[in-house]
C-alpha cells in the first residue's frame, strides 16, 4: 500500500497540471467475484485508494486488475490486453477464463418474495457488491 501511496506523491510532486496518465495495479485474490473465490482481505485498502486518487489527481486514471493464480503466459496476456485498451473499466476481475467487472443491478422490490432480515442489534455489516460476466 505505502509503495503505492509513494508513486501516486512522486507524480504529483511538483507538477501543477499534467497530462493525463493511467495506472494500472495486478494483484490477486483481492475481490470476490464468485462464491467459491478465496479473499486476501489484507489488499482491501488497495482498491479504496484507486478509487479515490483520480477524484483528488483528475488526470490520474487508476485502474485494477484482479487475476488469479493462473499460468503466467494466459495473466501476462490478460494485463496486455487491459493495458492496450481503452481505460473503460476501472476494476476487472478474470474468473475462469471469463472478464468480470462490477455493476448495479435493479432489484424490483414488489416481485421479491419477502424475507426476515439478517441483521442483528450491534452488528457489522459490508457488501461486496455484484459482478458481471462479459464475453
Amino acid at each position: 500500500m505505502y509503495s503505492l501511496l509513494f508513486l501516486v506523491q512522486a507524480l504529483t510532486q511538483g507538477q501543477e497540471k499534467c497530462t493525463p496518465a493511467r495506472s494500472a495495479v495486478i494483484s490477486t485474490c483481492s475481490q470476490c467475484v464468485l462464491p467459491d473465490d478465496g479473499v486476501a482481505y489484507e489488499k482491501g485498502p488497495v482498491l479504496g485508494f484507486l478509487r479515490t486518487v483520480p477524484q483528488e489527481i483528475p488526470w490520474l486514471n487508476c485502474g485494477h486488475v484482479d487475476l488469479p493464480a493462473d499460468d503466467a503466459r494466459v495473466n501476462a496476456a490478460r494485463i496486455l490486453a487491459e493495458i492496450q485498451s481503452a481505460p473503460r473499466d476501472r476494476e476487472v476481475a478474470y474468473r475462469h477464463g471469463e472478464r468480470w467487472i462490477p455493476r448495479l443491478q435493479g432489484v424490483d422490490f414488489l416481485q421479491q418474495e419477502k424475507r426476515e432480515l439478517p441483521f442483528k442489534h450491534g452488528g457489522m455489516y459490508c457488501s461486496a457488491g455484484d459482478w458481471e460476466a462479459l464475453a
